[in-house]
């Protein structure tokens, strides 16, 4: 059984529903604009920083810094002892190793000095005193074999 409602019913009955429905926008609209009266917008925003708090944070930030940048210098300094240890140890294997090989072993740095000569090449050369010397010093008596070396540092 569905109720019958005559045209004068109807009209009140929608008339009342568009009424309620537009209290409710308003209410909803007004209700918006007391809120963002309340808040001011400002309210919204971060709070500004008096400037006694700009220079506490200001050192309060740099302490930070300087504190990490402690931290990482201590990391840094203890690898670099560890690196250091691992290459002085590298260099006593390499020395070992390049003492026991059956041909002569020299290395010169970028200048053309001559850093290190395994015993054998000592012996076939005879010289002893390498320190602050050149290839150029100690080949004169060989061009060809001064001139493959300044072939090397060429390329």
């Amino acid at each position: 059984m569905h109720p019958q409602f005559n045209s004068q019913q109807l009209i009140l009955l929608l008339g009342g529903a568009v009424l309620v429905i537009t209290f409710l926008l308003l209410g909803v609209y007004f209700l918006q604009k007391y809120i963002s009266r309340t808040l001011k917008g400002d309210d919204l925003k971060p709070a500004k920083v008096r400037v006694q708090d700009e220079a506490a944070f200001t050192l309060a930030t740099i302490k930070a810094v300087i504190t990490q940048l402690k931290t990482d210098q201590k990391v840094t300094q203890e690898k670099l002892v560890v690196a250091e240890r691992r290459a002085e140890e590298n260099a006593r294997k390499f020395e070992l190793l390049a003492r026991e090989v059956d041909f002569g072993l020299m290395i010169f740095d970028a200048e053309g000095f001559i850093t290190f000569s395994n015993p054998l090449v000592r012996k076939i050369l005879a010289v002893d005193t390498w320190s602050r010397r050149r290839y150029g010093e100690i080949f004169h008596d060989l061009p060809v074999l001064s001139k493959l070396i300044a072939e090397c540092f060429d390329t």
